[in-house]
């Protein structure tokens, strides 16, 4: 085993120390904004429970008003609900189960389905959130349902946000379907060669 070991920190040294190329520095570079993407997707969810619904608990806290408090445990809700939902949709994506290239490809893999099965459930919650602040502010403010319908925020969340949403959503469920169906390809032929 010893021999087998000397072999495989010599390739290994081999490896590390060919002249960098342009498919290298490609890699790189890709690597790289992988991380910062995957940085932002982490930086981001926090940013947005801490600012959202630590604003919407100091806005209870000051009014004392039974509608704040209710608006604050409902957006708590939905921040659990997509917390949770993310992280079990994530589970196994963090790293490879060893360093091997197929380790490496079934983690992409991975990352695309979890990216897959994610989609359905932005937009659920997309649509829920939307209901429950309609809701919110018909029963604790005087106006209409036509008047909230066609206000400012509804036509930029619902009348635009929405569609926008959806487009968005299809598109990147596609690519992330593409991605995963070349890396299943590349797995495969790692197989067979």
């Amino acid at each position: 085993m010893n021999t087998l070991d000397s072999d495989l920190n010599a390739w290994r040294r081999q490896w590390q120390d060919l002249p960098s190329t342009k498919d290298s520095q490609d890699l790189s570079r890709r690597a790289a904004r992988e991380w910062r993407r995957t940085l932002w997707g982490l930086v981001a969810p926090v940013l947005v429970s801490v600012c959202i619904g630590g604003g919407l608990i100091v806005r209870a806290v000051n009014s004392g008003a039974l509608a704040d408090i209710g608006l604050a445990v409902g957006a708590w809700c939905f921040i659990v609900i997509a917390w949770v939902g993310c992280l079990w949709l994530g589970r196994d994506t963090w790293r490879p189960r060893n360093e091997s290239t197929v380790a490496f490809i079934d983690l992409a893999i991975a990352r695309c389905e979890g990216w897959i099965r994610a989609t359905p459930l932005a937009l659920l919650l997309y649509v829920a959130e939307m209901l429950f602040v309609t809701i919110w502010t018909l029963r604790n403010s005087e106006r209409t349902l036509a008047e909230l319908l066609w206000s400012g925020p509804a036509i930029a969340l619902g009348w635009l946000g929405l569609p926008g949403l959806i487009a968005v959503a299809v598109w990147w469920r596609r690519n992330q379907v593409t991605q995963r169906g070349r890396l299943l390809t590349l797995r495969q032929q790692l197989a067979d060669g």
